[in-house]
């Protein structure tokens, strides 16, 4: 078995930072969507509906998180 070596991409400052911007806006507009979702769960009365809403929250919740979690791996400080 050949010994394989991750290659290391070097990116520089000034992109990382515009990544890790975007990046929060991103997380920003997830986390105006989470609070929508609450608002319509709130206004929701069918169970159906209801649990189609607590999906789309977690799916969300998700996302925030993965994206938080590549921000703070690839476009560190």
């Amino acid at each position: 078995m050949s010994d394989q070596r991750i290659k290391t991409i070097r990116i520089d400052r000034a992109e990382k930072n515009r990544m890790r911007k975007q990046l929060e806006e991103i997380i920003h507009r997830y986390q105006a969507i989470t609070e929508q979702i609450e608002t319509y769960k709130k206004e929701t009365k069918a169970q159906e509906y209801l649990d189609y809403w607590i999906l789309l929250q977690s799916r969300n919740r998700d996302n925030i998180e993965d994206i938080g979690r590549f921000a703070a791996r690839k476009c560190n400080r």
